[in-house]
């Protein structure tokens, strides 16, 4: 996947979706779409990490849900 949006602020909140599946990741932020093919995925990974590169960020709430397959 390639950089963040650089429609964003320092200092925005944001508002983040993410769907994983095997070989897909999706993410919305703030209501804009990132596709990407995860050809390099390793079929045991199967979390997600939260970080922020260049300054501090706050996760002020974080749901997860199964997804079923379509």
């Amino acid at each position: 996947m390639g950089r963040g949006p650089s429609y964003l602020t320092e200092g925005q909140p944001i508002r983040m979706h993410v769907f994983l599946d095997k070989l897909l990741v999706e993410v919305f932020i703030n209501g804009q779409t990132c596709t990407s093919v995860a050809q390099d995925r390793d079929p045991r990974c199967d979390g997600i990490d939260l970080f922020s590169e260049g300054a501090t960020a706050c996760c002020t709430q974080l749901d997860i849900w199964d997804m079923n397959p379509a």
